[in-house]
């Protein structure tokens, strides 16, 4: 076999499992209602919401890969919707408020639970549904909102971290701590 010959086979190899790219776009239905359509080159998804949801000016794309596309939507004050578009034939998609980290590689997201003082941020498996809750102290955040008292939070490819930080009205800095929770311990309960 010939270099070029072995070169267009591998070629042709890699092309044949291209990565499908997604998209979604909003068009407008009427003066209440806008339609969500997303998918890949294979399917075509689609979805009819209320104007205020979809507002094309204010929702942008936060994070997304070969199985989801999460958008994000401010509503003019701390609080912000998000809607999680599976990339999958016939699935519909799951709205949700104040998602602040998602896991690209486990399909996880965490966002804050209004329910739960005691259990602030909860922790949902996009492909499963399943839920878990995490225990967080807030009695140094002197916020209402315990999302004004996060720096950062992310994931790695085993835990969730979050570096938060307990402001003082007294104090010019105030205390930085790193919370670490292992998916695996969570989702076992």
């Amino acid at each position: 076999m010939k270099i070029k010959d072995f070169l267009l086979m591998i070629l042709l190899l890699f092309s044949c499992h291209k990565k499908e790219s997604s998209f979604y776009e909003i068009k407008s239905v009427n003066k209440d209602s806008s339609q969500i359509i997303w998918g890949n080159s294979i399917f075509k998804n689609s979805q009819n919401f209320e104007n205020f949801v979809l507002d094309k000016d204010k929702i942008k794309t936060k994070w997304e890969n070969e199985n989801f596309i999460i958008l994000q939507r401010g509503t003019g004050s701390e609080a912000w919707i998000n809607l999680i578009l599976p990339i999958k034939k016939n699935e519909k998609l799951f709205q949700t408020d104040q998602v602040l980290a998602f896991d690209s590689i486990n399909n996880i997201i965490v966002r804050q639970n209004y329910n739960s003082e005691e259990y602030p941020f909860q922790l949902i498996k996009l492909n499963t549904f399943e839920k878990d809750s995490i225990r967080f102290k807030t009695k140094n955040c002197e916020s209402v909102n315990i999302v004004n008292c996060i720096d950062k939070i992310d994931f790695n490819e085993k835990a969730l971290i979050i570096n938060w930080t307990t402001p003082n009205k007294f104090e010019k800095n105030g205390k930085t701590e790193i919370a670490v929770y292992s998916l695996e311990k969570l989702f076992k309960k």
